[in-house]
Parts: structure tokens; sequence; C-alpha cells
């Protein structure tokens, strides 16, 4: 028996690193539209995107690949005399999606993270495999991880043989 997860690469989005102090980037986010979400490890959503707060001065922005160039130049334009550095790290991260009720059950394997205490819409740096990553809870049964794209095969296979190994406990 195997768990009822499914498990998929996600499409490529822009991902943007923003650190600086809370005051700076609220002021740089709200020149594209949006907003720091309140507190850290928390995400906000709009339409083509998210900022994912993933500590007191450290967000990603995301948003679709077609918004790549004009997203970069926007932040370029407004992060001048700011101190907010932004880095476009997108090239860094492969994403993988996973979705169904045994969600938590296969990302308890891969992670020491406390998954019982994430919330929806919250998202948070942590070891998968004992590699760094990014991991999202969008909704109950909906989670994604963002790791090191070099390690992307590596952690897709893995997470695979996970969701065959179900355990009657």
């Amino acid at each position: 028996m195997t768990f009822d997860i499914d498990i998929r690469f996600r499409q490529p989005v822009v991902l943007i690193d923003v650190r600086g102090e809370a005051e700076c980037m609220k002021s740089v986010l709200m020149g594209l539209g949006t907003q720091l979400p309140e507190s850290p490890y928390s995400i906000l959503r709009w339409d083509s995107g998210a900022v994912c707060r993933v500590g007191r001065n450290w967000c990603i922005i995301m948003t679709d690949m077609i918004n790549e160039l004009s997203l970069i130049a926007e932040l370029d334009r407004l992060s001048r005399g700011v101190l907010v550095q932004c880095t476009c790290v997108t090239d860094a991260y492969q994403g993988i999606e996973l979705t169904g009720p045994d969600t938590r059950d296969v990302l308890s394997q891969i992670t020491p993270l406390n998954l019982y205490e994430l919330e929806d819409d919250c998202a948070t740096f942590t070891e998968i495999f004992g590699l760094r990553g990014l991991i999202i809870r969008y909704s109950v049964g909906k989670f994604a991880v963002y790791c090191d794209r070099s390690y992307a095969d590596y952690i897709m296979k893995r997470m695979l043989k996970c969701a065959l190994l179900h355990r009657e406990w």
C-alpha cells in the first residue's frame, strides 16, 4: 500500500531573495503594489505571485516567469538608496509540489520540521534530506518544496520512494 499523494516538479517561477530591515522592505514592496506579510513565516498572495516572509528581515518574492525582467528592473529602481538587497535566485531553485491527504506523512520522512505546527500560507527554510530548502504550506494537503536545482532529481527520487513506503503503525 502506498501513500495517497501526488508529487511533481512545479512550473518555473521567478524567485527574488529580498533582505533588509522590515521597514525598508515594506517601502520596496509597496512600490511593487504589494505588502510585506505581517509576521515572519507567512505568505501574502496576489494574482500572479506571492511574498513569502521567511524571517524578520528576509522575504522571497515569487511570480510568473513572464514578469522576470520587468520585476528585476523595478526592484533595482525601487531599492536604490534603500538598505535592501534584492537578488534573483530563480536559477538556483527547483520547485516540487506535493498534494494529497498523505502529504504531511511523506514530508515528515524528509524533514525534521514539525509539520503539524505549520499553518496555511506558511513558509520557512529547513532541511530536506539534510539539504537546505524552502517548505511552503498553502493549505491542508498542499505543500511546495524549493530545493537546490542541482539536487532536484535526487530529492524527487527520494520523495517518490518515501511515498511508496507506507507503514502501518
